[in-house]
């Protein structure tokens, strides 16, 4: 999660002014630097490294009961939700 801060605030200019790491959520405070910025890949680049790490943990310990909690069925795919 840390080096996921660093990364989006690195790469997207933000200036991350404070974060809690909670057992099971996030908080974070920051300010895009920028005057044009998109929120959607803010959270994009914060989450996505994430439940990457997530995902390939689980996969790799062969936890397929939360592999299965954690996948979403849209028509026509499938979705790892973390």
């Amino acid at each position: 999660m840390i080096t996921s801060l660093e990364e989006m605030r690195r790469k997207l200019d933000v200036a991350l002014w404070a974060y809690v790491i909670m057992p099971e959520h996030v908080h974070v405070l920051l300010y895009p630097r920028q005057a044009d910025y998109e929120m959607r890949l803010i959270l994009v680049a914060l989450k996505r490294p994430v439940a990457d790490a997530a995902k390939r943990h689980l996969e790799q310990t062969g936890n397929t009961a939360w592999l299965n909690r954690l996948r979403v069925q849209y028509p026509p795919r499938e979705v790892f939700r973390f």
